[in-house]
């Protein structure tokens, strides 16, 4: 908020400049002297101003006392280097690229605060942890790999009194040290062999391997059940692939957690649903309605919260939908009809069915009360 109620840039002078450099842990400031770079300069401000205060001056003295030529951006940081300036080329997404990147230590620490910040940067995320009074020696140790793999892999500390919890996550025991890699993007996480010692020739092994895409990410999955007996597919970690991406059916697929009230909530409906397309062998052969116990799959899916229901359309696989709407058996029904390949009213043909079946249970009754007469 505090940045939010500042200007985006601020205009600096001599005395404002050396004030400002340790304003927060990370400001960036600008040195001008033509228009074009001072807009570029200010539409990353826009863009990162949540995140870093921005200053700027066209003060050429001031530029040469810090001895950069404009158009420069630099960064002032409280730790690593403390003065970093920006070497590409002068165009806004390399800048904000640049900021994401080395506004991050060089081997950080993960907590409550800093969290966020690496899960946004989308790089894959090294993490070490470690019991307090390790952390530092672990922290010197992946100092070299972390200088190595600047800006392609992020390497932070992880104290386990508060966060220890946080590595079965992550597919490690409770063991510490423990080392791991989570592939943000990806979803994936690759586990440093447990137990065993902490070694500086082991961590390169470990990083430049997986750098390299030579090392198998450790999958946490359910055993699969032997038959789908439905009406839900029941999908894990290892059959995610052949359910889900069936390229020849419309797959809906609710992610949810055992714990969670809303999903409990939902799962009579959820199981009505798949009644309608299990029940029917044609509805069945095109279209699967599935769910996954997303904390004990490792899935390559993004998700928010609980329960989290996506359309993997037939044919477009790599294009999944996600459902907003009411939790109803008729509106899911519906979603899958208006976002699936083959255009299938499954409410509507269970509408017409539960009607001929109500006829016909009318007409035996009528014709077993003719027998009585």
């Amino acid at each position: 908020m505090v940045k939010q109620s500042m200007p985006a840039v601020s205009t600096l002078g001599k005395e404002g400049l050396e004030e400002f450099k340790t304003a927060d842990d990370v400001v960036l400031v600008g040195f001008f002297s033509d228009a074009e770079s001072n807009a570029t300069f200010t539409k990353v401000a826009e863009f990162l101003r949540d995140s870093f205060l921005f200053g700027a001056t066209s003060d050429l003295e001031l530029a040469k006392a810090e001895s950069v030529t404009p158009p420069a951006v630099v960064m002032y940081k409280k730790f690593d280097d403390n003065k970093l300036e920006y070497g590409g080329d002068f165009e806004a997404e390399d800048i904000i690229s640049f900021a994401k990147v080395e506004s991050m230590p060089l081997v950080g620490d993960v907590s409550q605060v800093t969290y966020m910040s690496y899960m946004q940067s989308g790089l894959p995320l090294g993490y070490i942890f470690a019991e307090a009074d390790g952390k530092a020696e672990l922290a010197k140790l992946a100092t070299p790999i972390a200088k190595k793999y600047r800006g392609k892999i992020n390497v932070a500390t992880i104290d386990v009194v508060p966060y220890g919890q946080h590595a079965e996550n992550l597919n490690l025991k409770q063991e510490w040290p423990a080392i791991a890699i989570h592939d943000i993007a990806n979803n994936l996480k690759y586990t440093y062999p447990q137990p065993g010692e902490v070694t500086e020739s082991g961590l390169f092994e470990f990083f430049d391997k997986f750098a390299a895409g030579d090392l198998k990410p450790t999958i946490k999955s359910q055993p699969a059940p032997e038959t789908q007996d439905g009406p839900v597919y029941i999908v894990t970690a290892n059959t995610y692939d052949e359910i889900v991406l069936d390229d020849s059916k419309d797959v809906l697929i609710e992610f949810y957690a055992t714990w969670c009230g809303h999903c409990k909530n939902l799962a009579p409906k959820y199981d009505e649903l798949g009644s309608i397309f299990w029940d029917d062998e044609e509805l069945r052969s095109k279209v699967t309605i599935a769910k996954v116990d997303t904390p004990e799959n490792d899935v390559p899916d993004e998700v928010a919260g609980f329960p989290t229901i996506k359309l993997y359309p037939a044919g477009d696989k790599s294009n999944p939908i996600e459902y907003s709407g009411d939790r109803t058996v008729k509106s899911l029904a519906d979603f899958v009809r208006d976002n699936g390949k083959y255009g299938i009213d499954g409410y509507a043909i269970y509408e017409k069915k539960m009607a001929e079946k109500k006829a016909e249970d009318e007409t035996d009754a009528e014709g077993e009360k003719h027998d009585e007469l």
